[in-house]
């Protein structure tokens, strides 16, 4: 009977902790640029409209929590990104992109000089590049991704210490992994299905 309670309580409490932490997130209804710490939930689908990105990420400990939504582009031949994280003053740290689909960009989602970010259970397609990690971006962990029908897949470069495990990496035109001056990187428990998986 005690034990019976405590469960009930425990349930009880994680419900709260969840609805308190939903009610303090800032809500994104459209293109963004997030210069603020905090937690930023997706409310809808978002199209992008012009710019460097439809979202565009250039502060530290930023969480996006898309809620399964997508940013729509308008093509991978205009440059531009669903996600861009980077600020050349100061360099982002400690960003999180989850649960989102991005589609329609030059890159679905772009770390540029940006560290020890995550990026989790997004959907990348139709993208010239579906993830891509650049220019100082070290300790970049991405997992539970699919990156489908992009250019290429993830790409890698000119950064080190990137963890990429648990994604579906098919169907890509040039290569599912392209990897260039990149060092000290972890790839496991990948289903990666290209013409060419690694360039």
């Amino acid at each position: 009977m005690i034990l019976r309670y405590l469960r009930s309580y425990a349930v009880a409490v994680f419900l709260v902790l969840a609805l308190v932490s939903i009610a303090g997130a800032v809500e994104i209804t459209g293109p963004v640029e997030i210069r603020e710490p905090g937690v930023y939930h997706i409310s809808g689908d978002i199209t992008y409209a012009n710019g460097l990105a439809a979202i565009t990420i250039s502060a530290s400990d930023v969480v996006i929590e898309g809620a399964g939504h997508r940013i729509q582009g308008p093509g991978e031949g205009r440059d531009a990104a669903g996600i861009h994280v980077s600020n050349s003053a100061s360099p982002p740290q400690n960003v999180v992109i989850r649960d989102l689909d991005v589609e329609g960009f030059r890159y679905g989602v772009y770390l540029v000089g940006a560290t020890d970010c995550r990026v989790e259970r997004m959907t990348a397609s139709k993208n010239q590049v579906g993830i891509g990690v650049n220019q100082g971006s070290n300790g970049a962990s991405l997992s539970s991704n699919h990156c489908t029908g992009n250019r290429y897949g993830i790409a890698l470069a000119s950064s080190n210490g990137a963890t990429v495990q648990d994604c579906v990496i098919s169907g890509n035109a040039e290569a599912g992994l392209y990897i260039q001056s990149y060092a000290q990187n972890t790839i496991s428990n990948n289903r990666i299905d290209n013409s060419r998986n690694l360039l």
